[in-house]
């Protein structure tokens, strides 16, 4: 793997200043990011007083957009190999 600063250029355009791997880089530190968050908000849930329904609850709702955009990469994947392979 490249190192972070190394560009991995547009796979549609020639001579553009387009930098998937930095897109990608900002993507999947947001999401490791907020599955951090949506962790903590879970062991909040399983650390609260009584049933822990209300934390329980935020925890689900966290992990449901962490989830969303796992998604969003996993569909993106298949794409980008895709333009990749035909240049």
């Amino acid at each position: 793997m490249p190192d972070d600063n190394t560009p991995f250029s547009c796979p549609l355009c020639d001579k553009c200043d387009h930098d998937i791997r930095s897109g990608l880089l900002e993507l999947t530190t947001n999401i490791m990011d907020n599955l951090k968050k949506s962790s903590e908000k879970l062991f909040d849930a399983i650390e609260a007083e009584g049933t822990g329904a209300p934390e329980f609850l935020a925890a689900m709702a966290e992990f449901s957009e962490v989830r969303h955009q796992v998604s969003v990469v996993m569909d993106v994947i298949p794409d980008l190999a895709a333009v990749k392979s035909a240049r």
